[in-house]
C-alpha cells in the first residue's frame, strides 16, 4: 500500500511540475514573441520618423525674394521666355522654349507622353524655377512674387481626381469659403449640376471615400468645378475631359470659354474635339516647340508634325 501510494504521490508530482515546465516555457515564449513584436513596431516606428524628419529637414527650391513685388490686380499676358529646365543636369526636359497666350484665349498644350507638357506647367505654377529664360505674368518674372500669390491667382484640373469623404459641395469649394451661390455657379459651368441635382440629398449628398459613388466621368466634373469656383485669371486643365462623352465634353469647353473670356487658360490634352477649339495650338517634341498655330492651320501643312499626330489619334479612335 505504502508503495501505491508512494507511486501515484511521485506520479502527481511530476505531473504538475510538468505543467508546471510548460506553462512556464509558454509564457516565456509568448513574452518573446510580444518582444519581438514591439520591437518591429519600433522599427518601423523609426523608419517612419526618420522619413518625415528627412522631408521636414529639406530645404525648399523655390523660395519667396526678399523683397516680394506685388501680384499684377490684372493678368494680360502669361510668357514664356526661352525657357531651359532639367531635373537632373544630364537630361534636358525643356529647351528654348518660347510660348507666349493673352487673355481671353485657350492654348492647348499637344505632344507625346514625356514632351514637357505638365513640366511646362509646374513652371507656371512655379513648382520648379527654370534653369535658363523667364516666366512672366505681364511684364513680372515670377521670381520677384510670392509664391503664395502665384498660386492663389492660378487653378489646376488634373486627370487624376482627388475627391473626399464630405458633401458634393463641400468638395467643391474645400479650397476656400465659398457661398452656396458660387458653387453651384462653378457647377454649371463643370456641367456637374445635372446629375448632382439628381443625388439624394443634392448639393449635401456625402460622396463616400474618394467619390466612390460617382463615375470617372463625374468625378472629372466635380474637379473642374473646383478649379472653376477659386475664379483665378489663370486656368490649367490637365486633360479636363478624358473621361467625358463627345456631348458633355463640348459642352463644358463651350461654358469654360465664356467664363474665361478675360482669363488665360492652358489646356493639356490628347482629345480632337478640345485641341480643335483652341485659340492657340503648340506642338511639344522632345522638349522644343517645333509648332504653333491654329487647328486649320497646322493641318493646311502637308508634312506636319502636327497632322501627322492627328492622324494617329484618329486611327486609334477607330481602332
Amino acid at each position: 500500500g505504502a508503495m501505491v501510494v508512494a507511486f501515484i504521490g511521485f506520479a502527481i508530482w511530476n505531473l504538475g511540475a510538468f505543467q508546471r515546465a510548460t506553462e512556464y516555457v509558454s509564457e516565456t515564449l509568448h513574452s518573446g514573441f510580444n518582444f519581438v513584436r514591439l520591437w518591429t513596431r519600433l522599427q518601423d516606428l523609426f523608419i517612419g520618423l526618420e522619413r518625415a524628419f528627412f522631408f521636414i529637414d529639406l530645404e525648399p527650391e523655390v523660395t519667396d525674394p526678399d523683397s516680394p513685388v506685388a501680384f499684377p490686380t490684372r493678368i494680360d499676358s502669361v510668357t514664356f521666355e526661352d525657357i531651359d529646365f532639367s531635373y537632373a543636369n544630364d537630361q534636358a526636359v525643356l529647351q528654348g522654349v518660347g510660348l507666349s497666350a493673352r487673355a481671353g484665349t485657350t492654348t492647348a498644350i499637344v505632344g507625346a507622353t514625356g514632351s514637357g507638357k505638365s513640366t511646362l506647367m509646374s513652371l507656371l505654377l512655379r513648382l520648379y524655377d527654370p534653369d535658363c529664360g523667364r516666366v512672366l505674368v505681364n511684364d513680372t518674372d515670377l521670381k520677384v512674387l510670392r509664391v503664395g500669390d502665384i498660386r492663389d491667382n492660378m487653378a489646376i484640373a488634373l486627370q487624376r481626381n482627388v475627391l473626399f469623404n464630405a458633401s458634393v459641395a463641400e468638395n467643391i469649394g474645400y479650397a476656400g469659403d465659398y457661398d452656396r451661390e458660387r458653387i453651384e455657379a462653378a457647377a454649371r459651368i463643370a456641367c456637374a449640376d445635372g446629375f448632382i441635382n439628381a443625388l439624394p440629398k443634392g448639393y449635401g449628398t456625402e460622396l463616400g471615400e474618394r467619390g466612390n459613388k460617382l463615375s470617372s466621368g463625374q468625378r472629372q466634373r466635380l474637379s473642374i468645378a473646383r478649379a472653376v469656383v477659386r475664379d483665378t485669371p489663370v486656368l490649367i486643365l490637365d486633360e479636363p475631359t478624358a473621361a467625358l462623352d463627345a456631348e458633355t465634353e463640348h459642352q463644358v469647353l463651350e461654358n469654360i470659354a465664356d467664363w474665361g473670356a478675360d482669363r488665360v487658360v492652358f489646356v493639356i490634352t490628347h482629345r480632337l474635339s478640345t485641341i480643335r477649339s483652341a485659340d492657340q495650338i503648340v506642338f511639344l517634341e522632345d522638349g522644343r516647340i517645333v509648332e504653333r498655330g491654329t487647328h486649320d492651320d497646322l493641318m493646311s501643312q502637308p508634312q506636319s508634325r502636327y497632322r501627322r499626330f492627328v492622324a494617329a489619334e484618329t486611327s486609334k479612335a477607330h481602332v
